[in-house]
């Protein structure tokens, strides 16, 4: 049965998820960008809120098979491409953990929204390493985590709103790197202590 929140995710973070996937597309065209630079970026935002989902008081609990082989992916490529130290690289300044775990929640939904997209860019990297867009993400378990703690309307609003936020953070991010797509203009900016 689908995720009705999942449902919910996309049809009300349709304009942030289409710039965070203009955002991605442009990141990691390796005509436009220097690709091991692009990688230690996502890196730098990826792991930030991974950790912090990780640390989040709760979500294990809803997410218990978060498989993070995505992470290990990345970490393959960017060692293929000479940065053997990921975790040195400057990380995004989310929160240690988050308030709830329906923000943790809101969070990986966008970053899995987002490399929804992954399978189609791999075919634009040729013979760069790939692993980390090869690498499927886990819908299924998301969507019923979603379901299961969203069942509140005023949980299923903070998880929403998350996702909204992530998507806010993650583009500025990538902006201030000097990565910038068509989506930059729409994307009105906001203070980083709101965008968490």
């Amino acid at each position: 049965m689908p995720s009705l929140m999942l449902a919910r995710l996309d049809r009300e973070t349709a304009a942030q998820g289409g710039d965070a996937v203009a955002d991605r597309t442009q990141l990691l065209t390796p005509a436009q960008t220097d690709y091991r630079v692009a990688l230690s970026r996502l890196w730098g935002f990826e792991a930030a809120v991974e950790g912090a989902c990780a640390r989040t008081v709760g979500f294990t609990a809803l997410l218990p098979a978060r498989v993070r082989t995505h992470m290990s992916g990345l970490r393959a490529d960017l060692a293929a491409l000479g940065v053997t130290a990921p975790s040195a690289l400057p990380l995004c300044a989310v929160p240690d953990a988050f308030d709830s775990p329906g923000t943790a929640l809101g969070w990986i939904y966008a970053l899995d929204r987002t490399a929804r997209i992954h399978a189609q860019l791999a075919k634009h990297v040729g013979k760069l390493p790939s692993a980390y867009l090869m690498t499927a993400r886990d819908l299924g378990a998301l969507g019923a985590a979603c379901d299961r703690h969203a069942k509140p309307p005023q949980l299923a609003n903070q998880v929403v709103e998350a996702a909204r936020r992530c998507f806010v953070e993650q583009h500025q991010w990538y902006a201030a790197a000097g990565f910038r797509s068509s989506a930059s203009a729409r994307v009105a900016p906001i203070a980083r202590r709101a965008a968490r």
